[in-house]
């Protein structure tokens, strides 16, 4: 695989990789977004949101408006983009199961999927924990279609609000893609989550060894 992608330049697709980012907390139509309203983001997430912005423009030419609710909470908000984002979802606010049609579709998705949510513990080793990531059945389905390895999941009620974590060894393709951000993603500063214990976060990662 690592020869067949040796000189592979990842497409990011962009209404993909928005997809990957959404908050998708008890479904996308919970909190009864405006219908030009894009996404939300708390208050340690202020530089994700004004990074995303900066990385539309910048690599896509896409232009999102930014800017705080009384409950000083970041909004984003684009017309074009709310409406078609909301397009991939269910009326429950699930995605839609026939969202993705090429691997560029799915590692587009992946990558903002890691953006907001990811973190690299070693090459080729990731992990995604958050509260409000998309559904986290599809997640794994698509981790194996792109053909990642020793996927771990758990849901960890022990942690509030409750934590959706994976675990997994990235294929050559995804890394590619998860690469093609991470100058940036390095650079902003990130707030990391709460963790699992000690003790079960290295019984995890030895499996990885």
């Amino acid at each position: 695989e690592a020869e067949h992608y040796k000189d592979y330049v990842p497409e990011v697709i962009p209404e993909y990789f928005i997809l990957g980012t959404v908050n998708n907390y008890m479904g996308r139509f919970y909190l009864k977004l405006k219908e030009d309203q894009l996404d939300y983001y708390w208050n340690n997430e202020d530089s994700t949101a004004y990074f995303l912005k900066k990385y539309l423009k910048d690599k896509f030419g896409v232009n999102i408006k930014v800017v705080k609710d009384e409950l000083n909470r970041t909004i984003t908000y684009s017309p074009e983009l709310a409406k078609k984002i909301n397009g991939y979802f269910d009326e429950t606010g699930s995605l839609k199961t026939d969202t993705f049609k090429a691997d560029e579709d799915i590692c587009s998705f992946l990558l903002g999927v890691y953006y907001r949510y990811g973190y690299k513990i070693t090459d080729f080793v990731y992990k995604i924990q958050g509260s409000s990531i998309p559904d986290s059945k599809i997640i794994y389905s698509l981790l194996n279609k792109v053909r990642c390895d020793k996927i771990i999941y758990s849901v960890e009620y022990g942690l509030l609000p409750v934590q959706t974590v994976f675990y997994f060894k990235s294929s050559v393709l995804l890394e590619k893609y998860f690469n093609s951000i991470e100058p940036e993603y390095v650079a902003r500063k990130v707030e990391k989550p709460k963790l699992l214990s000690e003790e079960k976060e290295k019984a995890v990662l030895f499996l990885f060894k």
